[in-house]
């Protein structure tokens, strides 16, 4: 309809990676002719998302994008975006992480990206974070906050470099790791 565009099935690969999904678009024609806000609120499915499968492989556009980033100045959320990406995936590689079964919800609004209840299993523990990045200043600043249940203390010193940070003499320890971490700061 002029109203809608509905994205009734989308199905893709890359690499490893598998994603399904459905969801609609507002106002696009409003989008090509009048500069309105892109409104879109999707529905995403993956049983393996590699984030490498994503990601430039070619280090020398890597750092051509870097200079070009500081030169223009920091990267922007655009304004014009007023997305919501409902997500579940059963297995997410990301780095030397494997998180699982993830679900959440990811909003894409006055250019900030929210987190809402994002969960996720991993070092035989669950984690939840809620939080965002926001680009509406000069300086970007973001605030998350992420809600560690019973990880495995060895498995997540070894897995996840913040937390060997944060607390490098929990090595010598065995058990189970429960926290809250408040992060914010600027970009």
């Amino acid at each position: 309809s002029p109203e809608t565009v509905y994205l009734n099935k989308l199905t893709a690969k890359s690499g490893d990676s598998d994603i399904s999904g459905s969801g609609t678009i507002d106002n696009l024609m409003g989008v090509i002719f009048s500069n309105k806000n892109f409104k879109g609120n999707f529905n995403i499915n993956s049983t393996l998302f590699n984030v490498s499968d994503f990601m430039a492989s070619d280090t020398t556009n890597i750092k051509n994008s870097q200079k070009q980033v500081k030169a223009q100045g920091t990267l922007k959320i655009p304004a014009f975006l007023d997305i919501k990406v409902s997500a579940n995936a059963k297995k997410v590689l990301y780095d030397n992480l494997i998180l699982e079964n993830v679900t959440g919800d990811l909003i894409i609004k006055e250019e900030t990206v929210t987190l809402n209840n994002f969960q996720t299993e991993m070092f035989d523990g669950t984690m939840n974070v809620n939080g965002n990045v926001s680009t509406k200043e000069t300086i970007p600043a973001f605030n998350i906050n992420l809600d560690i249940n019973q990880f495995d203390i060895n498995k997540s010193l070894t897995g996840m470099e913040l937390l060997s940070k944060i607390a490098p003499v929990a090595k010598i320890f065995k058990g189970k790791l429960n926290t809250t971490l408040a992060l914010n700061g600027k970009i």
